[in-house]
């Protein structure tokens, strides 16, 4: 039983974290620390790969058919690969981050946050000290 109190502290704890997160920090904020920045980028290439490569590799394949029977041949047989995957690298390469960027992450996983968290601890305590010393 104490172990399942235990965690209802950890949810706690990291829901007020959360809230914390979300009340104080911008995305430039998660873009300025390197770790929140990274696991933005991976977080947000992992989604793109799991829902809007498949509808896109649809669409190109969808194209690529009719192009074959119907139309100029402007996507050949033999660079269909090579074009599907430049087709789906420009569209990631293309996409405005900033604004497709979910910070929700953080919020429910506020561990993932802990450099912008100890971060403000630290500023807190030089605050504070210099605010004794005063």
């Amino acid at each position: 039983m104490e172990n399942h109190a235990s965690d209802q502290e950890d949810i706690e704890f990291f829901s007020k974290e959360g809230e914390f997160l979300q009340e104080f920090y911008e995305l430039k904020d998660f873009l300025s620390c390197p770790k929140t920045n990274k696991t933005l980028e991976k977080y947000h290439y992992e989604t793109y790969q799991s829902f809007m490569e498949p509808k896109i590799i649809d669409f190109f394949n969808n194209v690529y058919s009719y192009e074959q029977n119907y139309g100029s041949g402007l996507l050949q047989q033999k660079n269909k690969g090579a074009a599907l995957g430049e087709f789906v690298s420009l569209i990631y390469n293309n996409l405005d981050k900033e604004f497709t960027y979910d910070l929700s992450i953080f919020y429910k996983n506020p561990e993932l946050a802990s450099c912008l968290l100890e971060e403000e601890k630290s500023k807190n305590k030089r605050n504070d000290k210099v605010n004794k010393e005063k």
